[in-house]
């Protein structure tokens, strides 16, 4: 991916025009999509090979941290108190402490032997309702994509999942870590939905939630219509990151050493809960 360049370095060396062109430009992300894990998709004793690649693509302007005294950029290093030196990647392991200050070293090979089988296969357990996969266990999102001579077997369990309405749920090795995850049909493609453990998820009885107070009819049917009006159909292309935009040209302006003055959003003379669902209401209908 490529990276974004520090504001500071393109605020010193360009005018203000170019500035958000360039923003614009490296926050983009058009690097080819490349594969974060390979294997099979395990079906029973069918193995469709296919290939994990992200679903989303990081946008957004981007800070660097500067030392406040002389504004130089500060830099992060991984240092080996014994060498007193700077350490490159490549002379970097992976250990487990087994002892306090004795290490054993775990190299790729060592995590493929723990499960040879699931380092290399997101092995499919069961399929469950699609309707049924609450949202909360969602972590992240990422597609499949098939491998040579696997197009007939996976488009053949992308529609019958579709049709069915299932999601498939299977273990997998990634990132050195067991993962629980589900296989959805996608339409197009087989999305794999990295998926929280149980254990993970806070059940909602440790939330601290005041009582419920009584509602009056005429509250729950104006908080019926304010639903109605504001429905519509799921587009997201509507939602764009209007923040991001605004970050830019206050800093452009900044840049610039112009004045700025912030408006401050006005207070709401809203007395109760029915004015503020009528209020709601008419906000809505312009």
């Amino acid at each position: 991916m490529r990276k974004i360049p520090a504001l500071a370095g393109i605020f010193r060396s360009l005018r203000h025009s170019r500035v958000l062109y360039l923003l614009r430009y490296f926050s983009l992300n058009d690097t080819p999509m490349r594969p974060i894990w390979s294997g099979a998709l395990s079906v029973g004793l069918v193995n469709i090979p296919v290939s994990v690649v992200t679903a989303y693509s990081h946008r957004g302007v981007e800070f660097r941290l500067l030392h406040k005294k002389c504004k130089t950029r500060i830099s992060y290093g991984r240092h080996c108190a014994n060498c007193k030196a700077e350490v490159q990647w490549d002379d970097v392991v992976r250990a487990y402490e087994y002892r306090k200050n004795q290490f054993v070293i775990v190299d790729e090979k060592d995590l493929k032997m723990v499960d040879p089988k699931l380092a290399k296969t997101i092995d499919i357990r069961e399929f469950v309702d699609a309707s049924r996969l609450d949202p909360i266990f969602v972590n992240h999102v990422y597609y499949l994509v098939p491998g040579k001579n696997a197009a007939k077997p996976y488009y053949l369990l992308l529609d019958i999942m579709g049709g069915a309405g299932k999601v498939a749920l299977a273990k997998m090795i990634m990132r050195d870590k067991e993962q629980w995850v589900a296989v959805r049909s996608a339409g197009q493609a087989l999305q794999l939905i990295d998926l929280h453990y149980a254990e993970e998820v806070i059940p909602m009885s440790r939330l601290e939630l005041p009582k419920r107070p009584a509602v009056a009819k005429n509250e729950q049917r104006l908080a019926e219509r304010v639903i109605a009006t504001l429905s519509r159909a799921f587009k997201p292309e509507r939602y764009k990151d209007e923040y991001e935009e605004k970050l830019k040209r206050y800093v452009a302006r900044k840049v610039k050493g112009k004045k700025i003055v912030i408006k401050e959003p006005p207070k709401s003379r809203l007395k109760d809960l029915t004015e503020a669902l009528e209020a709601s209401i008419k906000k809505a209908k312009r």
